[in-house]
């Protein structure tokens, strides 16, 4: 006759510790990883579109101060005048236009790069 196997005591309680503690607390460690990870994921694409919008605001109303600078510089009379002149004529006598460019070009310092 054969004899059927059957766990002792320690073979049982080992399975119970396992089944009963190791097993669950690793599932919900896992579980507890992947949410970790996918809230960090929300997390830092919240900020990153929170960043790049401050960015995009701020070259915004910089962009509409330069292009204002730069469209008021070309509406001046000696700008058009020296933009439509023939590069052999000659300059106005008293050099008004040429100081009204001086005066207009140092005003966009900050937008022109020397």
């Amino acid at each position: 006759m054969k004899r059927r196997y059957t766990p002792s005591l320690r073979a049982k309680f080992l399975l119970i510790v396992l089944g009963g503690a190791v097993l669950p607390l690793a599932v919900f460690g896992l579980w507890l990883t992947n949410t970790a990870e996918r809230s960090a994921q929300t997390l830092l694409q919240s900020r990153l579109d929170a960043s790049l919008k401050q960015i995009v605001e701020g070259v915004s109303e910089r962009w509409l101060a330069h292009r204002s600078a730069l469209l008021s510089s070309c509406e001046g009379r000696s700008v058009q005048l020296a933009l439509v002149a023939a590069p052999d004529a000659e300059p106005d006598a008293n050099g008004a236009a040429q100081d009204e460019l001086n005066r207009r070009y140092a005003s966009l310092s900050d937008v022109v790069a020397a």
